[in-house]
């Protein structure tokens, strides 16, 4: 079709201005504004009153003014959406130029594996059951650490990585091994089941490694079984590991003093015992039964009844400890929670006088004012004792350390005038 040779434009849109609004435009007469249709607006200029009459200056500069900021808007609407566009396109091309890897998190074979193998030792040093790995939870907290990962179940755990890692120790051991003297060290327990247990490991001045743990079944932890237990043990050191056990040691049991024996005559090798049990021993040498029977009763009353273990904890009173047999320096706990409370303990009395009437030990013990001084006296020597016995049951502890320990203790101005003391002391390092 040739140019100009299409519909016209009606005369009534010279007529109108430009509003702010798209929709609408302006009566150029009397500043209405009305809908943008042909219709509309020749309806309007039909009965517009002030058509044909001369437009105020006042009025024609407003209108101008109008048609001036819609044309303003108009161009700055066109611009932001001029920008959009071009922004759009940078985008377009800059998505076009990069590689999809850039936008997501990828996980190769090898990295699965790295990380599979990761996981699997966090599971096996901490002890944590395999079914953990299946729980929601724990595979929620692994997607959002590395989404697209998936971590490996408990079968893979057990049959697949657990001897691999077990594999790779033993290689980082036998490294480790290589160029050191190593001392096998045996020790025997009751579980939970009260299964007995006897197991073996080597130090090498700078550390300890379990090497096998025996369930003993049926058989008697006698002096000879001890010998079979160790005589198996350096085998399996020497077959494993190629290494020549030099010396053993063992705590102080009677069969375990006679199986030391043994080892020493038919093997040759350096045996000895061990100081830190001696040192327990010592310690409960020095412990006066008398005294401690009073304070374990009444840290037990405090502990165990519940409106006195609540009166204690409303005052901020410490946990009371009560000694453990398997838990060496558990008496010095027992003695420093008696002496922080012991205060606390009479104050809880005089306010509860009513309810400590049917205790009479409780009250007893707490009438005896010399119970607190003999105790804080005994914590001190204990706790001489205590700081000897963690060095010397230290994981890089040697037999210099214990001669030295001996020799403080025996030297020790709060043991010196003590002639029981002294001569258990003496018993002792001998």
């Amino acid at each position: 079709m040739p140019k100009g040779s299409g519909r016209k434009s009606s005369t009534e849109w010279t007529e109108v201005l430009e509003s702010r609004s798209k929709s609408r435009v302006v009566c150029k007469y009397c500043q209405k504004e009305i809908s943008k249709k042909v219709e509309r607006v020749r309806s309007h200029l039909n009965k517009c009153k002030n058509k044909g009459a001369s437009t105020s200056k006042k009025n024609v500069e407003d209108v101008e003014s109008m048609s001036i900021s819609s044309d303003d808007e108009d161009r700055e609407l066109e611009h932001e959406n001029k920008s959009k566009q071009e922004n759009g396109e940078n985008l377009a091309t800059l998505a076009k130029n990069k590689n999809l890897d850039e936008f997501v998190i990828k996980t190769t074979v090898e990295q699965k594996e790295k990380i599979d193998k990761m996981v699997a030792k966090f599971f096996f040093g901490c002890n944590i059951a395999f079914n953990v790995a299946e729980q929601k939870t724990f595979k929620e907290m692994i997607s959002v650490l590395r989404p697209g990962y998936i971590a490996p179940n408990r079968k893979q755990l057990s049959e697949k990585y657990l001897p691999q890692i077990c594999t790779d120790i033993e290689s980082l051991l036998k490294k480790e091994l290589e160029y050191t003297s190593v001392t096998l060290i045996l020790d025997g327990w009751s579980n939970t089941s009260n299964d007995a247990i006897i197991a073996s490991s080597i130090h090498t001045g700078h550390g300890v490694y379990l090497i096998d743990a025996e369930d003993a079944g049926t058989k008697k932890k006698t002096s000879e079984y001890c010998v079979e237990v160790a005589n198996r043990a350096i085998d399996l050191i020497k077959e494993l590991y190629g290494k020549t056990v030099f010396a053993c040691c063992t705590d102080n049991e009677n069969k375990m003093k006679r199986m030391k024996q043994i080892l020493s005559e038919t093997k040759g090798i350096v045996t000895y015992g061990c100081s830190a049990h001696y040192m327990n021993l010592l310690y409960k040498d020095i412990i006066p039964t008398n005294l401690t029977k009073h304070i374990i009763e009444l840290q037990k009353f405090f502990r165990n009844h519940h409106q006195p273990h609540g009166w204690l904890k409303e005052k901020g009173g410490a946990m009371p400890q009560i000694p453990n047999e398997t838990r060496w320096n558990s008496y010095e706990d027992c003695l420093k929670t008696f002496i922080s409370n012991y205060h606390l303990y009479n104050q809880i009395r005089s306010e509860h006088l009513e309810d400590f009437k049917s205790y009479a030990n409780i009250n007893a013990i707490l009438n005896n004012v010399a119970l607190y001084s003999e105790a804080v006296e005994l914590e001190k020597q204990l706790s001489i004792l205590s700081t000897s016995l963690d060095k010397m049951q230290s994981d890089q502890s040697f037999l210099t350390d214990a001669v030295v320990c001996w020799n403080n203790l025996l030297s020790n101005e709060n043991f010196a005038n003590n002639n029981n003391h002294k001569e258990n002391i003496k018993k002792m390092f001998k």
